[in-house]
């Protein structure tokens, strides 16, 4: 018996006799969100009951790299208007977000001068929902 169809026959057996119930999910047809010329890249997602949280980041120009950040509060639906996390001169990468109640958090990487050019990892938090954000803190100097 090839190992797919054992792992096929287990979970039938498990499925009729101890009573596993097999979850079948749908999806929507895909949304466009981001509709700027430049490249948009990099999604983090977070889903909190049904409200649902993306950030990523776009290029403004081609040498600086910003976070967006964009929700929906009915499972995806419909969605708010788009804000700018992120606003300096500098690249900002590798954004990476977390939800919990009213709270995101929202970790990436970024290139400052200060640091002599060396990528650093920076934190955001918002303790409202996505609706304002708090200074970014260099965590990689803590």
């Amino acid at each position: 018996m090839k190992r797919v169809d054992l792992i096929v026959a287990i979970i039938l057996w498990l499925y009729q006799y101890t009573g596993l119930s097999l979850a079948v999910y749908t999806f929507s047809e895909e949304q466009r969100l981001t509709y700027t010329p430049s490249a948009s890249r990099d999604p983090s997602v977070a889903v909190n009951g049904e409200t649902i949280h993306v950030v990523w980041i776009d290029y403004e120009d081609v040498s600086d790299s910003e976070i967006y950040y964009l929700k929906s509060v009915n499972g995806g639906v419909t969605w708010g208007s788009s804000s700018r996390i992120t606003d300096n001169d500098d690249a900002d990468m590798s954004p990476y977000l977390v939800a919990s109640n009213q709270h995101i958090y929202l970790a990436y990487s970024g290139i400052r001068p200060s640091s002599g050019d060396r990528s650093d990892i920076f934190f955001r938090y918002s303790r409202d929902n996505g609706q304002t954000w708090s200074e970014e803190t260099n965590v990689s100097n803590s």
